[in-house]
């Protein structure tokens, strides 16, 4: 039942060195509107695996109707000390009780996010904890992420809980089930806004063709 990322991957347009690139909210959602998401075995591809006509004809019955945004961060965002300073001195954050709304109602918030060290190292760990100089000093700790693979990240929202750690969101990853708690973490309402730089959510309203009888 599952879709295959390294199609919407390989559909966006800024990805220019197969996996080893990134992409961006707007060209993937565009993507999905445009071209669909193919089923994950219909058939195996990886990155960079060139288009067929069998792939894009599935993945046309299951394109999206419309991607909303939820949150940006709209100043300045350099990525040296002054702006991650900024940054994490911002007053405008991810509001949390919208996340919370949208949860209820069965919607899966799409967040991208400063990734600073201790999130590569939450292998077999149910709760993000950060380092002292994360909390003390979080801009002169993400300036060591600079041009590190996943320096930026992005994650779903799955489910929240406001007794655990004085409030906290249930987060997904797509690094395996080696990441966190069988791939999922959880992590208190005030760091994760700390981190959020832009967030999603996607109507996905499916054109799956119906057979009459």
């Amino acid at each position: 039942l599952a879709f295959c990322p390294y199609f919407a991957h390989n559909n966006s347009k800024i990805v220019t060195d197969a996996c080893s690139s990134g992409s961006g909210f707007y060209e993937v959602t565009q993507s999905l509107m445009e071209n669909g998401a193919k089923k994950y075995y219909l058939p195996l591809i990886n990155c960079a695996t060139s288009n067929d006509s069998y792939m894009m004809e599935g993945a046309r019955n299951y394109r999206i109707k419309e991607a909303y945004e939820l949150y940006v961060y709209d100043a300045e965002n350099n990525e040296d000390e002054d702006g991650f300073r900024k940054f994490f001195n911002k007053k405008n954050t991810l509001d949390v009780d919208k996340v919370k709304k949208l949860l209820v109602n069965n919607i899966v918030p799409i967040i991208a996010m400063f990734v600073p060290p201790s999130f590569h190292n939450l292998t077999g760990k149910s709760v993000w904890e950060f380092s002292a100089e994360e909390k003390s000093d979080p801009a002169k700790a993400q300036v060591a992420e600079v041009g590190v693979q996943h320096a930026k990240h992005a994650v779903t929202i799955v489910s929240y809980d406001d007794k655990k750690n004085g409030g906290s969101f249930e987060i997904m990853n797509s690094w395996c089930s080696s990441f966190g708690d069988d791939g999922y973490v959880w992590v208190r309402y005030t760091d994760l806004q700390k981190y959020v730089y832009q967030a999603i959510y996607v109507d996905f309203s499916p054109t799956v063709p119906t057979t009459s009888t």
